[in-house]
């Protein structure tokens, strides 16, 4: 047989069976069996046969598609594809979950492990069951840690928002969360895993085993779950961008009557160059300075009224201390802090004398000076001079964790109808939250305390334990020393041997007290 002639019989095949295919009907693909097979008909018999029409989709048995209130689904398959280790990692994607506790969740307050948040409500309002049954709590508060449910026993996660307090009460009005576990493992499974970020940070280490099979002709199955997972924390102070926290600054423009911007600062250059452009056609300044106001080394709020430093700069007044200068940068105790006070807190600028008047604080070395947190000071760097405190470098923005657990399900159908259902589990799960130390505030000490005046409770003698602080508090005005209470055994003498103010026994118990008799003779 020539080539030629091949090639004529196969195309006349070809022909004639696409002939054949186009005259002789094709069975729908989602028809059902009592369904006849169409024919070529004419148009009203096919019209009177097209009675139903099956969709398969109706055909999945998915509680999405079969309940009267919204159920969404979140299968096993979904978890391993993602691989997520932790639950709330991915529930949180879901856009009926607000964010509730997670690894991010440093100052989140409440409970210091992982929770769900529906709607917004709070988790105490979402309900939170394992097969339809009620998870014990995991504090006092009755919310329950998702740590504390094996990831690798999840079948699927149902979640409900709808309907869910008419059958379950108040603890469900946000909704309900349904973790249904594996009924029917058999096999052994083992997965060792560990992972961190490009920098090295945040490293993490898992392991889990799974193990579990059928019994009794399987009418029974029993799966045993054990797990470690360890998680490292990473704190703000690791990264340039968390380390300190910012101050922000606002412009005016002068030209348009109206506030030209806002920019968040976190370094000294940030800050005078943002005060540069956003005051460029007007004037910027420090909307709030950043860090906290109170800082850890303390602060002593001046008196508007007796003010630190007396009330006009270079001159003793009559009724102030005379043993000093009342000005702060003049006095010989307190001139290396105030004399030439970085009070802006930029090394390229030159120093100005800080008189008083203000607040004070401590530096590093325990020395009084001036509370600087105006102009750069407004960002809290201790090393530019700020007396703000910066709680950045203290707070995580990774919780570091530890869980270990073992967990062991079974089930067995006694008959048909019942079924008996046991579930053991034990689990250790911690995470650590770490915030910046909290102030204290409003404390008031006595000026003869012995933490200000020593052992003789008197202000200005040689045992005072911060005699910058006692010059400080000598430079306001003469009333505002302590005087003697009669109603106390010890003796509360301010006499300075460099005071030449006469003194008089103003209560009358006889003691050589700040306005008695002149006890050292100088007047």
């Amino acid at each position: 047989m020539s080539e030629k002639n091949w090639k004529t019989r196969l195309l006349t095949s070809s022909v004639f069976a696409g002939a054949m295919f186009a005259t002789v009907g094709v069975p729908a693909i989602a028809q059902t069996e009592d369904e006849p097979v169409a024919t070529t008909a004419p148009a009203e018999e096919a019209e009177v046969k097209a009675e139903k029409v099956t969709v398969t989709g109706s055909r999945l048995a998915l509680q999405d598609f079969q309940a009267i209130s919204p159920v969404t689904s979140v299968t096993s398959e979904a978890i391993e594809l993602n691989a997520t280790l932790t639950i709330e990692t991915l529930l949180n994607e879901l856009p009926q979950v607000i964010p509730g506790n997670t690894v991010t969740s440093n100052n989140a307050g409440g409970e210091d492990f992982a929770t769900i948040d529906l709607r917004g409500l709070g988790p105490s309002r979402t309900l939170v069951l394992i097969d339809g049954e009620r998870v014990p709590g995991s504090s006092a508060t009755g919310v329950v840690d998702l740590n504390s449910i094996p990831a690798g026993l999840i079948d699927r996660i149902e979640v409900v928002t709808g309907g869910a307090s008419a059958v379950y009460g108040s603890d469900a009005i946000a909704g309900v969360v349904n973790f249904i576990l594996k009924d029917d493992y058999e096999g052994a499974q083992v997965t060792v895993g560990g992972g961190g970020g490009f920098d090295g940070n945040a490293q993490y280490e898992t392991a889990d085993f799974l193990f579990g099979g059928n019994f009794d002709s399987g009418r029974g199955n029993l799966v045993t779950y054990a797990s470690y997972f360890n998680r490292d924390g990473v704190k703000q102070s690791q990264y340039d961008y968390s380390k300190i926290s910012g101050a922000l600054v606002y412009g005016y423009d002068s030209t348009t009557s109206s506030y030209s911007g806002i920019a968040l600062v976190d370094s000294l250059q940030e800050y005078l160059d943002a005060r540069t452009a956003l005051g460029a056609n007007g004037f910027s300044g420090t909307f709030a300075g950043g860090g906290s106001a109170t800082p850890p080394w303390g602060q002593i709020l001046n008196d508007a009224s007796n003010n630190f430093g007396g009330p006009d700069g270079n001159i003793n007044t009559a009724g102030y201390q005379a043993g000093s200068p009342t000005n702060l940068n003049l006095n010989p105790v307190l001139a290396g802090q105030f004399a030439s006070a970085n009070t802006d807190c930029n090394p390229a600028t030159a120093g100005a004398p800080s008189r008083g008047g203000g607040n004070l604080s401590f530096n590093d070395q325990g020395q009084l000076t001036p509370y600087f947190s105006a102009s750069g000071c407004a960002v809290p760097i201790r090393e530019n001079g700020s007396s703000r405190y910066n709680f950045a470098p203290d707070n995580f923005i990774y919780l570091p964790a530890e869980r270990w657990g073992i967990q062991t399900f079974g089930n067995y159908d006694v008959t048909d109808s019942i079924r008996m259902k046991t579930f053991v589990s034990y689990v250790r799960s911690a995470a650590q939250v770490q915030l910046a130390p909290t102030p204290v505030t409003g404390l008031s000490i006595e000026v003869n305390s012995q933490a200000v005046s020593g052992a003789d409770r008197i202000l200005g003698n040689g045992d005072d334990p911060h005699p910058d602080l006692s010059a400080a508090l000598l430079s306001r005005t003469f009333g505002s020393a302590p005087t003697d209470n009669p109603a106390t055994a010890f003796d509360e003498r301010l006499d300075n041997p460099a005071t030449a103010v006469n003194e008089t026994d103003i209560d009358g118990d006889g003691i050589l007290n700040q306005l008695d008799n002149d006890s050292n003779g100088n007047g």
